[in-house]
């Protein structure tokens, strides 16, 4: 847990854990999920995407959609 907490106060991703005496080699990721709330500066039409920016410069771009209630409530901006 200390390891854990010590990747997630650097800004790491986190951890990857190998286990070789495990049947099949088992490989364990421990993910440390960071949250932003950025801006949609931009929609990709022919395939899900938006753009997005976080003060005021581009970060990239969110290729997974979100709950398909949300995806909606872009439909009618052109």
């Amino acid at each position: 847990m200390k390891l854990f907490i010590n990747i997630k106060q650097q800004g790491l991703e986190g951890i990857i854990q190998y286990n070789s005496y495990a049947p099949d080699n088992v490989i364990t990721k421990v993910k440390a999920y960071q949250y932003a709330i950025c801006k949609i500066v931009s929609i990709r039409k022919e395939k899900f995407g938006l753009g997005l920016q976080l003060n005021d410069k581009y970060v990239g771009l969110l290729e997974y959609p979100p709950q398909k209630n949300l995806i909606q409530q872009f439909h009618p901006i052109k």
